[in-house]
């Protein structure tokens, strides 16, 4: 059995000869011997460079996971944002973008990836996530009007005209 150390080197020295299809099959058993994000992050390209984006994904995803989890959100913020470069439906990444930003007091930027996030699970049709992410919104920025676009949106395609039509007289108000 090699140890970690030989298979992450060979999987370094084979993406370097641009033997990608071996190193990824070193790396992915380097990893099953040990948790390292240099190791993760090698993975992620090479999935990338071998045209393998769903994978890539998957791999920045945990990556990005793997950095929060030591503290660093800068790298974790890098993480998030080539996962949705590489799956520009991913929903979950704006999320987790938009936590890290909001507690960083950048709220308007926070915002801006809460209503990425909440489109896209309305596109999804799951209405009720994108609805709490929408209230989210508006305990940030009470007069987001894409936030209340939102709402009405959710409401219509559930067939709640009532409910939208107050939300679109909250969107009136909001752009005065």
């Amino acid at each position: 059995h090699k140890t970690f150390e030989e298979l992450f080197q060979t999987g370094i020295e084979l993406k370097k000869k641009d033997q990608i299809k071996k190193a990824i099959v070193f790396l992915r058993r380097a990893l099953t011997v040990q948790t390292n994000i240099e190791c993760m992050r090698a993975l992620g390209e090479l999935y990338e460079a071998n045209s393998e984006p769903r994978s890539a994904a998957d791999t920045f995803r945990t990556l990005a996971q793997a950095y929060k989890d030591n503290g660093d959100d800068d790298s974790a913020l890098e993480a998030h944002r080539k996962v949705i470069e590489l799956n520009p439906t991913e929903a979950e990444a704006h999320n987790e973008i938009a936590k890290i930003l909001a507690a960083r007091d950048m709220t308007d930027d926070a915002v801006s990836e809460y209503i990425n996030y909440s489109e896209k699970l309305l596109t999804n049709k799951q209405i009720q996530k994108s609805r709490e992410i929408c209230y989210r919104i508006l305990n940030l920025k009470p007069q987001n009007y894409h936030a209340h676009r939102l709402l009405a949106k959710g409401y219509l395609w559930e067939g709640n005209s009532e409910s939208a039509i107050a939300e679109y007289k909250s969107l009136a108000q909001a752009m005065l």
